[in-house]
Order: C-alpha cells, then sequence, then structure tokens
C-alpha cells in the first residue's frame, strides 16, 4: 500500500517541477524603469515600516525593458521584522518586491536588544522563493536603498550566501518633487 502512494506522490512532483519550468518568464528584460509615482510608493514602504511586506508590481514588457506602472499588495499571510508570507503576484507582475526593514533584532542579551542593520541583499530563501514564483525582477527596499536582480541572475545564483546587487542595479531614493503632491 505505501508503494501505491508514492508512485502518485512522485508523479505529482515531477508534475509541479515541470510546471514551476514552464511559468518561468517567456521574456527577459535587463532593465527596468519605474514611474515616478511607483518609485515614490515603493520609498515609503522601504523607509515607513518596521515589518516585512510583499508587493507586486505591474506593467509592461517593451524589447529588454520593463516598465512598472504599478503596484498592489498580494494577501499577506505573515509579516514581521524578519520576514513575510504572502500570496504569489499575479502573471501580469513584472517584479516583486519586499523590504528589509532597517534594523532587525537579532537576539537579546539580558536587558539589551542586539540588532543586525538590514541591507539591499537576498537571502538564499529569497532566491529560492524568486525560482518558484518568478518573476522578470526581484526587488528589494532598505532604507534609502531600491536593489534589484533579473530572473536570470537568480536562476544561476549561489542560493547559499547572501546576494548582492549588482552596481548598476541599485538605486538612491530622490527625494519626491512637493509640486506633484
Amino acid at each position: 500500500m505505501i508503494r501505491l502512494l508514492l508512485v502518485p506522490v512522485l508523479a505529482l512532483s515531477v508534475m509541479a517541477a515541470s510546471c514551476q519550468r514552464q511559468m518561468a518568464p517567456t521574456i527577459a528584460p535587463n532593465h527596468l524603469q519605474l514611474t515616478p509615482q511607483v518609485r515614490f510608493q515603493l520609498h515609503v514602504l522601504s523607509v515607513g515600516l518596521v515589518r516585512e511586506i510583499q508587493v507586486c508590481i505591474q506593467g509592461f514588457v517593451l524589447g529588454d525593458t520593463a516598465y512598472a506602472t504599478g503596484l498592489y499588495i498580494p494577501t499577506l499571510h505573515l509579516s514581521d521584522v524578519g520576514r513575510s508570507v504572502a500570496a504569489a503576484c499575479g502573471a501580469n507582475a513584472i517584479a516583486k518586491y519586499h523590504n528589509h526593514p532597517r534594523a532587525t533584532i537579532m537576539a537579546v542579551q539580558g536587558d539589551t536588544l542586539v540588532f543586525q542593520r538590514a541591507g539591499c541583499y537576498l537571502s538564499g530563501t529569497d532566491i529560492r522563493t524568486s525560482r518558484v514564483f518568478p518573476t522578470p525582477f526581484t526587488m528589494v527596499g532598505s532604507g534609502k536603498l531600491l536593489c534589484y536582480w533579473t530572473f536570470a541572475k537568480l536562476l544561476h545564483a549561489d542560493d547559499t550566501w547572501a546576494l548582492p546587487p549588482d552596481s548598476g542595479n541599485v538605486l538612491k531614493w530622490a527625494r519626491p518633487d512637493s509640486s506633484t503632491g
């Protein structure tokens, strides 16, 4: 009886892995452009939250550039200072974003809290999650920085170490133009 149950489970596992590979982005843009409104909204989320949150970025691809035109927050299942779990972004997402709050409590030593500064990097868990639920770009906001990685970069990345962004894929937040409201 155990042998009979094992075959369907293995078949389902192979089918799921096959579907995940088929869901990988078919368009592989190398550049990402954000509208000023999207950039401002991500900035507010990056500097204003003390818990991690996930956001899906919508837009379109033209040539080798993806243009971000809007965003939405998927259903959140968990959000705390060091991680978040949310529903997958829809098929129209060109990127997924999550923030790294400014500081994460790493330990309590007596009456003292020990903090680790967050940064613009992807953890091994972030890399593996991006492979299972692919979008053309994965983004992280941390304080005054917004960093992004292409799906192709994550597909071949070592998921046992933190992955910093390429130097060209780090944006500093610009002061919003006060005349635009």
